[in-house]
């Protein structure tokens, strides 16, 4: 289940509302899918099919989905940044 869902030209950014995914953000021009857990890490996974993405987004449950359908089966990089990191300390 989804929260909000924001496109620009190429990419498309949906907040979900899950215990582990804060949200999922799609190229359809590179079909890469990064995914930012609730922890903060950061995820891309390459060679996603668009249909994939709309999986997830659409699921009832999308951290069932995403251990299901993405983890493991896509080639993945785990990106140092993560908006946690970078949140500005007060």
């Amino acid at each position: 289940e989804h929260l909000t869902t924001t496109k620009d030209t190429n990419m498309t950014t949906t907040t979900l509302n899950s215990s582990l995914i804060s949200e999922a953000t799609y190229n359809a021009q590179t079909s890469t899918m990064t995914i930012t857990l609730q922890n903060g890490k950061v995820y891309s996974y390459s060679k996603v099919p668009e249909s994939t993405y709309r999986g997830l987004i659409g699921a009832s449950s999308a951290g069932q989905f995403f251990n299901a359908k993405i983890a493991k089966r896509f080639e993945t990089n785990q990106i140092v940044w993560s908006k946690a990191a970078a949140a500005p300390r007060l």
